[in-house]
């Protein structure tokens, strides 16, 4: 049956109400951490040690902490690096299903690379891999959604790499997505495979002297908030009222810094990642993220770019990849994103007609094999019946 469009027009003024008054309270907390930054940003020692006092008693703490400039600090846009070699990787993938009439998996992961100022046709690379339940050498596990997916997540970053390795030139790579890496799973062997080669493909990076990026397109994390709110929680001269009432309100870190980032390609500082999961990148491999403004009019629109520390100490490699990363975005107009990921992103997707495709050909491959043959689930059957639409 379709919507009940009824109840639901019942029911939106309710919810426009409630999220506007939602997003009023946000940027009021917006303007209260903002004018905290301003206040503590000269005091990055201190801040820093806030962190550290916290995370004693609390093992959990997922905040940011400040790297090596000055928190409140706003960066303009360097002058574009001539001569970069840019290398984008992006993946998609076929999630197992009981209901095929085969159960597998496949990652598909695809790369691209042109020159930032030159007229070469890029280099494109395709990897796909089927994947089942015999891949996983831990005997623990099943392929679930999670666990693909950080294979995919490694597997690109991996084929970039590779990718790498062949190049003379300075090299920069992109990946859309964070670089901390993970996923939900109760396997902590499988997981402890992954995050050791997922490290040492990061030391591949830092040896190569191979920048390496990741891109967060509309970002809604709360990093930087949630130091900001440390803060006051810290500060006698303010009222523990006021910090209880701040902790019910989440706010993005991107209405802290939207009005601050005014100009196109403006820049925060960098900070550092701390949580849980961040401790197992450590000294040079150290996580870290600036946001940057990749909009060309008035209005700013914010996207986090993140970075290893040893990128992220070098003023170089730092003005380097936030030109190139604003440069990309010019690419693509009015709505901009980094022009490379969008083409890498093109190359990697996989269709549904290609999943239905390789069903089939895996099944009659295993029934000209001698394999039993397989069928579909009733369920599925149900659901191709001819005139039904597809829905989740």
């Amino acid at each position: 049956m379709p919507i009940n469009y009824h109840q639901v027009q019942q029911q939106i003024p309710d919810f426009c109400k409630r999220a506007s008054n939602q997003r009023q309270e946000a940027l009021m907390a917006a303007g209260l951490l903002r004018d905290t930054l301003e206040k503590e940003g000269p005091q990055p020692g201190k801040l820093a040690s806030l962190v550290e006092s916290e995370s004693a008693t609390n093992k959990s703490l997922r905040c940011a902490k400040p790297f090596q400039e000055s928190p409140a600090c706003v960066h303009g846009l360097p002058e574009i690096t001539r001569g970069i070699t840019l290398i984008a990787a992006d993946g998609s993938q076929i999630n197992p299903s009981r209901h095929r009439q085969v159960e597998f998996s496949l990652i598909n992961v695809a790369t691209i690379s042109l020159q930032t100022d030159s007229d070469s046709p890029s280099t494109i690379n395709t990897e796909s891999t089927i994947m089942d339940n015999f891949d996983l050498t831990a005997g623990t596990s099943f392929l679930t959604e999670n666990i693909i997916a950080l294979e995919r997540d490694i597997r690109e970053r991996k084929a970039l790499l590779e990718q790498a390795s062949g190049s003379n030139t300075p090299l920069l790579t992109l990946t859309d997505g964070p670089l901390e890496l993970f996923r939900e799973t109760n396997d902590a062997h499988l997981i402890g495979k992954m995050l050791g080669e997922y490290i040492t493909i990061l030391n591949g990076f830092l040896e190569k002297r191979v920048i390496t990026a990741g891109y967060v397109d509309k970002p809604q994390s709360d990093l930087v908030a949630r130091l900001l709110k440390l803060s006051i929680k810290n500060n006698n001269t303010r009222n523990l009222q006021e910090y209880d009432r701040m902790e019910t309100i989440r706010v993005a870190d991107i209405n802290i810094f939207n009005p601050v980032l005014q100009n196109p390609g403006d820049r925060t500082s960098v900070f550092a990642i701390h949580s849980p999961w961040s401790k197992h990148f450590k000294d040079a491999l150290e996580l870290c993220f600036f946001y940057i403004n990749v909009s060309q009019t008035d209005k700013p629109y914010l996207a986090r770019v993140e970075l290893p520390a040893w990128c992220a100490s070098s003023p170089s490699l730092l003005d380097t990849l936030q030109a190139v990363v604003f440069q990309q975005c010019v690419i693509m107009g009015s709505r901009p994103y980094p022009y490379i990921l969008h083409r890498a992103h093109e190359l990697a997707l996989i269709t549904f007609e290609e999943t239905t495709q390789l069903d089939s050909m895996l099944a009659q491959k295993m029934l000209d094999s001698g394999s039993s043959q397989e069928m579909i689930s009733n369920k599925q059957s149900a659901k191709d019946l001819p005139g039904r639409g597809r829905y989740i």
